[in-house]
């Protein structure tokens, strides 16, 4: 018979489980002789540092800022029926996210250089924009009806 630890428990709540997490411990030494060794330990743990904030941080991200380069030039290519195909590839510099937080003169330039207009522009900036917005709603109601 198996432990009785490791029985299901007849209780109506199931344990809770931690999420995982690191515990990362540097070592650096005071002495001058090993200075060398101490400024790699803290450059690689500071790397480790930035990294897990990375990880947090794209987590959050909503569907439309999830998206890669190639999945950002294809919505254009689509978009109104594909009246801005010639000009999606000006969108292969960036992901959902940069172009979430890129200014409308910026996207305007892009457009431009490839062959586009002013408004060709605007109309895809603020189609992106609509789109981006009802994402992080639904990402917030999604969010606040998991907490409760």
């Amino acid at each position: 018979a198996p432990p009785a630890s490791s029985q299901p428990s007849d209780s109506a709540e199931a344990p809770q489980t931690p999420p995982p997490a690191v515990l990362f411990i540097a070592h650096v030494s005071p002495l001058r002789s090993q200075a060398k060794h101490t400024v790699n330990t803290l450059d690689y743990a500071a790397q480790m540092i930035q990294a897990t904030m990375a990880e947090r941080q794209r987590a959050e991200f909503d569907e439309v800022e999830k998206w890669p380069a190639k999945k950002l030039v294809s919505w254009v290519s689509q978009l109104d029926g594909g009246k801005y195909e010639h000009i999606a590839h000006a969108f292969a510099r960036c992901s959902g996210k940069m172009l979430a937080v890129e200014y409308r003169e910026d996207v305007a330039q892009w457009v431009r250089a490839a062959g586009g207009t002013d408004d060709d522009a605007n109309h895809i900036y603020d189609t992106f924009r609509a789109l981006h917005q009802k994402a992080k709603a639904a990402a917030r109601r999604k969010k606040s009806a998991g907490s409760t």
